[in-house]
Protein backbone atom coordinates (compact mmCIF):
# COMPACT_ATOMS: atom_id res chain seq x y z
CA UNK A 1 0.00 0.00 0.00
CA UNK A 2 1.12 3.52 -0.67
CA UNK A 3 1.16 6.37 1.83
CA UNK A 4 -2.19 7.58 0.52
CA UNK A 5 -3.90 4.29 1.38
CA UNK A 6 -4.16 3.16 -2.26
CA UNK A 7 -2.87 -0.26 -3.33
CA UNK A 8 -0.02 -0.42 -5.79
CA UNK A 9 0.03 -2.83 -8.73
CA UNK A 10 3.21 -4.85 -9.48
CA UNK A 11 3.57 -6.59 -12.82
CA UNK A 12 4.21 -10.34 -12.65
CA UNK A 13 7.59 -9.97 -14.38
CA UNK A 14 8.88 -8.04 -11.34
CA UNK A 15 7.76 -10.62 -8.77
CA UNK A 16 10.24 -13.20 -7.47
CA UNK A 17 10.23 -16.49 -9.35
CA UNK A 18 11.30 -19.98 -8.42
CA UNK A 19 9.68 -23.09 -7.12
CA UNK A 20 9.24 -26.74 -7.95
CA UNK A 21 8.09 -27.97 -11.36
CA UNK A 22 6.56 -31.50 -11.40
CA UNK A 23 8.45 -33.71 -13.84
CA UNK A 24 7.40 -37.31 -13.28
CA UNK A 25 6.05 -39.78 -10.77
CA UNK A 26 6.01 -43.55 -10.39
CA UNK A 27 3.52 -45.38 -8.20
CA UNK A 28 2.87 -49.06 -7.75
CA UNK A 29 1.47 -51.69 -5.42
CA UNK A 30 2.64 -54.86 -7.12
CA UNK A 31 5.62 -56.94 -6.12
CA UNK A 32 8.57 -55.96 -8.35
CA UNK A 33 12.30 -56.71 -8.31
CA UNK A 34 13.21 -53.08 -8.97
CA UNK A 35 11.84 -49.63 -9.62
CA UNK A 36 13.46 -47.64 -12.43
CA UNK A 37 12.73 -43.92 -12.80
CA UNK A 38 14.85 -42.75 -15.71
CA UNK A 39 14.79 -39.81 -18.11
CA UNK A 40 13.47 -37.27 -15.58
CA UNK A 41 16.80 -35.52 -15.08
CA UNK A 42 17.75 -33.29 -18.01
CA UNK A 43 19.62 -30.07 -18.77
CA UNK A 44 16.43 -28.06 -18.10
CA UNK A 45 17.19 -27.67 -14.36
CA UNK A 46 20.43 -27.65 -12.43
CA UNK A 47 18.96 -29.19 -9.26
CA UNK A 48 16.06 -31.52 -8.43
CA UNK A 49 13.93 -32.69 -5.50
CA UNK A 50 12.51 -36.18 -5.11
CA UNK A 51 9.92 -37.36 -2.55
CA UNK A 52 9.51 -41.10 -2.08
CA UNK A 53 7.86 -43.94 -0.15
CA UNK A 54 9.00 -47.59 -0.34
CA UNK A 55 7.83 -50.75 1.43
CA UNK A 56 9.68 -54.01 0.95
CA UNK A 57 8.09 -57.47 0.82
CA UNK A 58 10.60 -58.92 3.29
CA UNK A 59 10.66 -57.62 6.85
CA UNK A 60 14.14 -56.32 7.65
CA UNK A 61 15.25 -55.82 4.01
CA UNK A 62 17.04 -52.69 2.83
CA UNK A 63 16.81 -50.43 -0.22
CA UNK A 64 19.77 -49.82 -2.56
CA UNK A 65 20.05 -47.30 -5.42
CA UNK A 66 22.24 -47.02 -8.49
CA UNK A 67 22.26 -44.13 -10.93
CA UNK A 68 21.58 -44.03 -14.67
CA UNK A 69 23.10 -42.01 -17.48
CA UNK A 70 22.29 -42.07 -21.21
CA UNK A 71 24.07 -45.42 -21.62
CA UNK A 72 22.30 -47.18 -18.73
CA UNK A 73 22.92 -48.29 -15.16
CA UNK A 74 26.19 -46.91 -13.73
CA UNK A 75 28.17 -49.69 -12.09
CA UNK A 76 31.62 -49.51 -10.54
CA UNK A 77 32.88 -48.48 -7.13
CA UNK A 78 31.89 -44.81 -7.36
CA UNK A 79 29.23 -44.63 -4.64
CA UNK A 80 29.95 -43.00 -1.25
CA UNK A 81 27.29 -42.33 1.40
CA UNK A 82 26.84 -41.52 5.07
CA UNK A 83 23.67 -41.09 7.11
CA UNK A 84 23.32 -40.33 10.80
CA UNK A 85 20.12 -40.83 12.73
CA UNK A 86 18.37 -41.88 15.91
CA UNK A 87 15.76 -44.36 17.02
CA UNK A 88 12.55 -43.44 18.87
CA UNK A 89 12.84 -46.25 21.41
CA UNK A 90 15.82 -44.83 23.28
CA UNK A 91 17.32 -42.07 21.14
CA UNK A 92 20.41 -44.09 20.42
CA UNK A 93 22.55 -42.86 17.55
CA UNK A 94 22.46 -44.81 14.31
CA UNK A 95 24.98 -44.57 11.45
CA UNK A 96 25.05 -46.03 7.98
CA UNK A 97 28.00 -45.44 5.67
CA UNK A 98 29.94 -46.79 2.73
CA UNK A 99 32.82 -45.70 0.54
CA UNK A 100 33.74 -46.99 -2.91
CA UNK A 101 30.64 -49.15 -3.14
CA UNK A 102 28.69 -50.26 -6.22
CA UNK A 103 25.44 -48.61 -5.08
CA UNK A 104 24.00 -46.27 -2.45
CA UNK A 105 22.41 -47.85 0.61
CA UNK A 106 19.25 -45.81 1.18
CA UNK A 107 18.08 -47.68 4.29
CA UNK A 108 18.27 -51.09 5.93
CA UNK A 109 16.12 -53.14 8.31
CA UNK A 110 12.81 -51.78 6.87
CA UNK A 111 9.38 -52.82 8.18
CA UNK A 112 7.28 -54.57 5.52
CA UNK A 113 3.80 -53.45 6.68
CA UNK A 114 2.29 -51.48 3.78
CA UNK A 115 -0.17 -49.68 6.05
CA UNK A 116 2.74 -48.17 7.95
CA UNK A 117 4.96 -47.28 4.92
CA UNK A 118 8.39 -48.67 5.73
CA UNK A 119 10.49 -45.83 4.30
CA UNK A 120 9.51 -42.24 3.47
CA UNK A 121 11.85 -39.41 2.57
CA UNK A 122 13.18 -36.62 0.42
CA UNK A 123 16.32 -36.18 -1.68
CA UNK A 124 17.78 -32.98 -3.08
CA UNK A 125 19.84 -33.75 -6.19
CA UNK A 126 22.66 -31.21 -6.66
CA UNK A 127 23.88 -30.63 -10.26
CA UNK A 128 23.35 -34.21 -11.56
CA UNK A 129 23.82 -33.14 -15.20
CA UNK A 130 27.09 -31.23 -14.83
CA UNK A 131 29.96 -33.43 -15.95
CA UNK A 132 32.39 -30.99 -14.32
CA UNK A 133 31.06 -31.85 -10.83
CA UNK A 134 30.17 -34.92 -8.83
CA UNK A 135 26.50 -35.63 -8.29
CA UNK A 136 25.65 -34.95 -4.65
CA UNK A 137 22.35 -36.04 -3.12
CA UNK A 138 21.26 -34.60 0.23
CA UNK A 139 19.01 -37.13 1.89
CA UNK A 140 16.54 -37.05 4.78
CA UNK A 141 14.08 -39.79 5.71
CA UNK A 142 11.89 -41.50 8.28
CA UNK A 143 11.57 -45.25 8.48
CA UNK A 144 10.13 -48.01 10.62
CA UNK A 145 12.54 -50.82 11.39
CA UNK A 146 11.54 -54.50 11.36
CA UNK A 147 10.11 -54.14 14.87
CA UNK A 148 8.04 -51.04 13.86
CA UNK A 149 10.30 -48.66 15.82
CA UNK A 150 10.58 -45.23 14.21
CA UNK A 151 13.98 -44.03 13.05
CA UNK A 152 15.02 -40.76 11.43
CA UNK A 153 18.13 -40.18 9.31
CA UNK A 154 19.86 -37.38 7.47
CA UNK A 155 22.85 -37.74 5.20
CA UNK A 156 24.62 -37.31 1.91
CA UNK A 157 25.29 -39.55 -1.08
CA UNK A 158 28.08 -38.70 -3.49
CA UNK A 159 28.64 -40.28 -6.91
CA UNK A 160 32.41 -39.87 -7.40
CA UNK A 161 32.55 -40.07 -11.18
CA UNK A 162 31.43 -37.10 -13.27
CA UNK A 163 28.53 -38.30 -15.43
CA UNK A 164 25.42 -36.60 -16.80
CA UNK A 165 22.86 -38.45 -14.69
CA UNK A 166 19.37 -39.19 -16.13
CA UNK A 167 17.69 -41.22 -13.36
CA UNK A 168 18.02 -44.14 -10.95
CA UNK A 169 17.35 -47.81 -10.24
CA UNK A 170 16.15 -49.02 -6.80
CA UNK A 171 15.91 -52.58 -5.48
CA UNK A 172 15.32 -54.39 -2.20
CA UNK A 173 18.30 -56.19 -0.64
CA UNK A 174 16.04 -59.20 0.02
CA UNK A 175 12.70 -60.06 -1.57
CA UNK A 176 10.93 -57.42 -3.61
CA UNK A 177 9.49 -53.91 -3.43
CA UNK A 178 5.76 -54.25 -2.87
CA UNK A 179 4.66 -50.59 -2.67
CA UNK A 180 6.28 -47.39 -3.89
CA UNK A 181 5.56 -43.80 -4.73
CA UNK A 182 8.19 -41.50 -6.24
CA UNK A 183 7.57 -37.84 -7.19
CA UNK A 184 10.28 -35.85 -8.98
CA UNK A 185 10.51 -32.06 -9.40
CA UNK A 186 12.86 -29.63 -11.08
CA UNK A 187 13.96 -26.62 -9.03
CA UNK A 188 13.52 -23.34 -10.87
CA UNK A 189 16.45 -20.98 -10.33
CA UNK A 190 15.14 -17.61 -9.16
Amino acid sequence: ASDSGNLKYVEKQYLPSGGLIPITQSTGSSYVDNVIVNGWISDTYENYVMYYDFTTSTNGAGIRMTLYDSSGNLSGSQYDYVSVGATSSNGSAQTMYGQGETSFKIANDINNNSDRVGLSGMMTWKHPRLTSKRTTILHSYKMLDNGATARVYSGVMDYKDSQAITGFYVNATSGQIKNWRVRCYGIVNS
